[in-house]
């Protein structure tokens, strides 16, 4: 679809990521599944943050483990709790950027250091961060994932390169596109209102 291919494109440029390197999803819960199956199958397993949106988990917790990939949750205030955690069949490391809903800030630098000494993707969901203040990718996240009706009202966008599939429909796209086009100027006010 032209229309979300132009949102893919907006918010790829907003994030620092290549301009294809971006596929708009349902939902941000879709666009963590995309991330995951992308890096994992039966007999693996990924490392996550513990304190995670509800959503992702129950998926990461209950719903992949049916799929045979297994997730081990550890305190991500400490990366080393993330190298402790990494085996054999380790595919990906997972965290926020900000916790939801506990707020914990990860040091995504650091984590990132940790999946890559290992080899492996960080995969960040970063969705109580916007683009335009945090690119999540020049702190070492290798895919992010972006559900931004909280930081964007658009539809969900999975930075990586995956296959198109299960895209938004036109309108929502449409309508995605045209608020990223005053992404900046809304966010500054926002910035500016809340100056502690």
């Amino acid at each position: 679809n032209p229309t979300t291919d132009v949102v893919e494109k907006r918010v790829c440029m907003l994030e620092g990521a290549p301009a294809m390197g971006g596929v708009a999803l349902a939902s941000g819960t879709s666009a963590c599944f995309y991330a995951i199956i992308n890096c994992a199958k039966m007999g693996d397993n990924i490392v996550s943050a513990r304190n995670l949106y509800g959503g992702t988990y129950t998926m990461f917790a209950d719903i992949l483990p049916t799929m045979g990939i297994d997730c081990t949750f550890v305190d991500s205030q400490d990366p080393s709790n993330f190298a402790a955690a990494i085996n054999e069949n380790t595919r990906a490391i997972f965290c926020e950027s900000c916790s939801n809903p506990a707020l914990e800030i990860s040091d995504l630098e650091a984590i990132a250091k940790v999946a890559h000494d290992a080899g492996l993707p960080l995969i960040v969901d970063a969705t109580f961060s916007t683009p335009y203040l945090t690119q999540t990718l020049s702190h070492g996240a290798d895919i992010v994932v972006r559900q931004p009706s909280f930081s964007l009202l658009l539809v969900a966008l999975l930075l990586s390169t995956c296959s198109r599939s299960a895209c938004p429909a036109a309108p929502r796209a449409s309508s995605a596109a045209r608020s990223l086009l005053t992404v900046p100027v809304r966010l500054c006010q926002v910035h500016s209102l809340t100056k502690w």
